[in-house]
């Protein structure tokens, strides 16, 4: 699959189809956001979008650039990386790294020096002490939308927090990833012409 993908990279969106497509995703985000961001959809709606579109959109139009998937691709091929051993991954300490097995294929392991954990979840920053921190001492709240709630703080259109107690903080502000939830797709890096 990387091999593939590196290819149809090379070919870029003039000359590869799937690429062209992908561009397609990729270019009307901003114009998703403008519609979802601050409460635009219903909490039923924006679940559906964090737990059943968005997995799918990110991996269509989302991804490292060709350089580093050239560069996972040498370091698999050489042994060094290995990269999602299956469902269910149990992680054993031992003292000179981690043994990774999962839960189909018990006999099939795995022993790394390093564990990277690389995933990004997909509504905010998941459980950050800071962000706790914040929320506990009544100065941000997470972002909520009738039933549907993110592990994002909640902010207003000027990004300011908004506090416990439902009022806008007018000295703090939040922006990208902290704000997934309030805002939509804060996950990709700044290129020319985004907001």
């Amino acid at each position: 699959y990387l091999l593939d993908d590196l290819h149809q990279a090379r070919l870029g969106n003039l000359h590869s189809p799937r690429k062209a497509a992908c561009d397609v995703l990729r270019d009307h985000r901003e114009r998703m956001a403008a519609a979802i961001d601050f409460k635009g959809l219903t909490g039923e709606s924006q679940r559906w979008l964090y737990d059943e579109f968005l997995p799918l959109l990110k991996r269509l139009s989302v991804g490292p650039p060709k350089e580093r998937i050239a560069q996972w691709i040498a370091l698999s091929q050489a042994g060094i990386l290995h990269a999602d051993v299956g469902p269910g991954v149990r992680c054993e300490h031992i003292p000179n790294g981690v043994i990774l097995r999962n839960d189909r294929w018990p006999e099939f392991a795995v022993l790394a020096d390093v564990l990277l954990d690389a995933r990004l979840p997909v509504d905010g920053p998941g459980d950050d002490p800071l962000l706790e921190r914040l929320c506990d001492s009544g100065v941000a709240r997470y972002f909520q939308n009738s039933d549907y709630s993110s592990r994002g703080l909640d902010v207003d259109r000027k990004l300011n927090l908004i506090g416990g107690d439902g009022r806008p903080v007018p000295t703090v502000w939040a922006l990208g990833v902290a704000t997934e939830g309030a805002r939509f797709y804060t996950f990709f890096l700044p290129r020319p012409y985004a907001r």
